[in-house]
């Protein structure tokens, strides 16, 4: 008996402390109750400067006008895209957090002290009081300043633009201020908590986000003494970096993923060299590896960026040029719906069939899930975690509870040949798993690993009953998002998520040994909340 897994990520709610990062429903809440405070203050602003002031104290005018609903977030998104367009923008996400934990207790605190009528509104009170906003931890303000940092390093992308708004080729409303850049950089050098369980203090990434902090701070005009501190603070963080150098290329060693400790020299000195004339010497080195493979993580990163893998052509042959086509496999009810088949690799296979699921079915699957959703966990020597390698929620959907989902199943039935809706009341029978549903928020990112069960205990249900391992795995996309791909680091390929089309691989070779070759990681996605559905 073997089942068979099915991906696919969806999003759902249900609000845990030091969770609230990873939970799109939960920060799109606190957005609009964050909303409606700043709005009891700018209307009792209006007549009282003591709370004009307080207001422009803390808050920049592009802020404000976005908080008090004179311009949306980002053009049409509420109306575009409802709850997810408040939290699509990862920029968006990380000022609400660094608000509520920095600068909120200030403003709190500069309220209370002020005694002048009419008093401070109720929708302020109530909003300096929820419970939903005293669960807000220091965890959470690290969780999105990494979901920042890993769509950076991932897509390549300069801290200075990000602070712009800019993410990719996506110009975005957002905006980071200097101060903001600074807290960023205070969690990669100071922070005690690391991005990956084995690493340093990241250095090379400190420097970086360093270097948007002091361009920024030279465009703002901001005071002479906070600039000269982070110019300081840059030249103790290269002497540092030097001082703990390690040749991250020695003998292809791993590199830390997503930790970025060490450029890939030292500076010796030479306070002029910047980040990215670091990151070009970077780029130089890894071209003399161009026919090898490079350490995982760099590979991971560079599968999701799309660029072509010269090692990859060794891992995956093809006896064909056709890339597309639609097929009914001689069966009378794909005639009606026949497969769109795209071959991302033929040997392995790994194939995208497109336009699954109708965009109507979608919404209900999500709307199901929605009271679901829990911080997904990673398996290890001392039992489940939560773990950065997978910021992921999810929850559990049964056939039972949406008519379609059976019919979803008798389709992939008919495409992939074989069995994954329930045949048999045997409880013990089983064909495939529950569908898994969950949710990336922005920067969302599941490390390279396999579907499939490496021991013999994980291969029994509850009642220590042979279940089998997972033969295949078939990943339904619900969504449209910048970035996010599944990268196959052992093939070399992306697949890109588009919304009602999904992906399907093989776990086993036909003897039931794991096929190592489909190792695959979910990518770090840019813009947008990635959802998708695993059985």
């Amino acid at each position: 008996k073997f089942s068979i897994i099915v991906l696919i990520f969806v999003l759902i709610e249900q609000i845990q402390s030091s969770d609230l990062f990873s939970n799109p429903i939960a920060i799109s809440r606190i957005v609009k109750e964050e909303k409606l405070f700043f709005q009891s203050l700018y209307d009792i602003s209006q007549d009282n400067p003591i709370y004009f002031n307080l207001l422009n104290k803390y808050l920049n005018k592009n802020t404000l006008e976005s908080l008090i609903g004179t311009q949306s977030q980002e053009k049409n998104e509420d109306e575009a895209y409802g709850i997810e367009g408040l939290v699509a923008n990862p920029l968006h996400v990380f000022s609400l957090f660094y608000r509520i934990l920095i600068l909120l207790p200030i403003i709190s605190k500069e309220l209370n002290e002020i005694k002048k009528e009419p008093g401070i509104p109720q929708e302020t009170k109530d909003f300096l009081d929820s419970p939903q906003i005293k669960d807000i931890s220091q965890d959470d303000l690290v969780g999105v300043t990494f979901a920042l940092i890993r769509i950076q390093q991932a897509y390549e992308l300069d801290p200075y633009d990000m602070a712009m708004g800019r993410l990719g080729t996506r110009q975005t409303n957002a905006r980071l201020s200097a101060e903001e850049l600074y807290e960023i950089v205070k969690i990669l050098y100071y922070g005690s908590d690391r991005t990956y369980y084995s690493s340093g203090i990241e250095y090379a990434l400190a420097i970086t986000w360093l270097e948007g902090v002091i361009r920024l701070s030279f465009e703002d005009d901001l005071q002479d003494v906070f600039i000269e501190e982070i110019k300081t603070l840059l030249l103790e963080i290269q002497d540092e970096h030097d001082k703990h150098f390690q040749e991250p290329w020695t003998g292809q060693s791993l590199l830390q993923y997503p930790n970025e400790e060490f450029f890939v020299q030292r500076f010796n000195g030479n306070r002029d060299m910047t980040s990215k004339e670091m990151r070009k010497l970077e780029k130089e080195t890894v071209n003399k590896f161009s026919n090898q493979r490079s350490p995982w993580g760099r590979d991971f990163f560079s599968i999701c960026r799309g660029e072509e893998q010269k090692w990859a052509k060794r891992a995956s042959s093809s006896s064909s040029d056709q890339r597309c086509y639609v097929k009914h496999f001689s069966n009378p009810f794909l005639l009606l719906q026949p497969a769109k088949i795209e071959i991302l690799n033929e040997n392995p296979t790994l194939v995208q069939i497109h336009d699954v699921v109708p965009f109507s079915w979608i919404d209900k699957i999500k709307e199901l899930s929605i009271n679901k959703i829990v911080r997904a966990q990673v398996a290890a020597d001392e039992g489940n975690k939560k773990s950065y390698d997978r910021t992921q929620s999810n929850a559990w959907l049964q056939n039972s509870e949406y008519p379609n989902l059976p019919k979803i199943s008798k389709y992939f039935e008919k495409v992939t040949h074989l069995s994954i809706s329930k045949l048999f009341n045997d409880g013990s029978m089983v064909e495939s798993e529950t569908y898994q549903i969950g949710v990336y928020s922005p920067g969302g990112v599941y490390l390279p690993h396999m579907d499939t069960f490496n021991t013999d205990n994980e291969l029994v249900n509850y009642e220590n009953e042979f279940i089998g391992n997972r033969i295949a795995t078939l990943m339904l996309y619900l969504s449209n998002v910048d970035g996010g791909g599944t990268a196959f680091t052992e093939l070399g390929k992306v697949a890109y998520p588009k919304m009602g089309s999904s992906v399907f691989w093989f776990n086993l070779f036909s003897d039931g040994e794991i096929d190592t070759h489909l190792t695959h990681g979910a990518c770090p996605t840019m813009y947008g909340i990635k959802w998708g559905r695993i059985s």
